[in-house]
């Protein structure tokens, strides 16, 4: 899944391109849009809705071996386990570079033991091999990404989920609990 609610609302608005499957309890995709990729209900999702339970569990009991400051703005990480028992946000107009370390297959783990606020304007940087499908967002409660950003990994929240308008999502918002909300963004989950 591209998007994934099983207790919540899927919506999009604007000129959203999605690729990708949607789950959630009730959808609504703007006609302007463009969705690639099947649209699911419940009940249909109990067998994804166990899989995000467990990867959610997966990700928040990892050891952490780097503590991740509450601003993660102009940063460089490589791979690991990063933790913050607390919110972790970021500046506008800022970048937050994921350093692959020349190994394309280096898995990267956020902990964020409460929400995860990224300001407009804020962009992901994948280098050195590093990819999206290993980066993963823990978020013990909502996840918010800024306007005119771009966003890398998996999100597994614990809370609603908004990205703003213009963004580009490399990867997937998946959320516990919450609706997810999608304004004129370029999401790809393939």
């Amino acid at each position: 899944f591209g998007a994934l609610t099983p207790n919540g609302a899927f919506a999009s608005t604007g000129v959203t391109t999605f690729v990708g499957d949607i789950g959630s309890a009730t959808f609504a995709f703007a006609p302007a849009g463009t969705h690639i990729g099947a649209s699911y209900l419940m009940p249909a999702l109990a067998v994804a809705t166990g899989d995000l339970i467990d990867a959610y569990a997966d990700a928040e009991a990892r050891l952490a071996g780097t503590q991740l400051p509450s601003n993660i703005s102009g940063l460089t990480v490589g791979p690991g386990v990063h933790r913050n028992a607390a919110a972790v946000g970021s500046t506008a107009s800022t970048v937050f570079t994921i350093d692959g370390q020349g190994n394309p297959n280096a898995v990267f783990i956020f902990q964020v033991g409460g929400a995860l606020a990224l300001g407009a304007n804020f962009h992901m940087k994948l280098i050195n091999g590093a990819q999206a499908k290993n980066v993963f967002w823990q978020v013990n409660g909502a996840g918010t990404i800024g306007a005119d950003s771009k966003f890398v990994g998996t999100m597994l929240a614990n809370g609603a989920i908004s990205s703003g308008a213009n963004n580009i999502v490399n990867g997937r918002l998946l959320t516990k609990t919450g609706a997810i909300a999608v304004g004129g963004n370029n999401l790809n989950s393939q």
